[in-house]
């Protein structure tokens, strides 16, 4: 079985921010359904869909996702980047 990875995080931000999480998987254009799959790590958030939640939610990426499988926090301009 494929362990799961929970974002506490982001429900604890979205939780703060005082909105719904309908109000966030609409502003990501993600359906209901596949933001409580991916929140609650059967599917994972793409690149796109973590800078529009970041900014919609006012935090840092990085407060909120964890960065792996090659990606890196780019220091100019704050966008996630292929490591090289």
């Amino acid at each position: 079985m494929r362990k799961r990875n929970v974002n506490l995080k982001l429900k604890a931000a979205i939780i703060e921010s005082g909105k719904k999480y309908t109000e966030v998987a609409e502003a990501a254009g993600i359906s209901g359904t596949n933001f409580s799959r991916k929140i609650n790590g059967f599917l994972l958030f793409d690149e796109k869909e973590m800078e529009i939640i970041s900014a919609f939610l006012n935090k840092e990426i990085t407060d909120i996702f964890f960065l792996r499988g090659g990606y890196q926090l780019d220091n100019m301009d704050g966008s996630i980047v292929k490591e090289q």
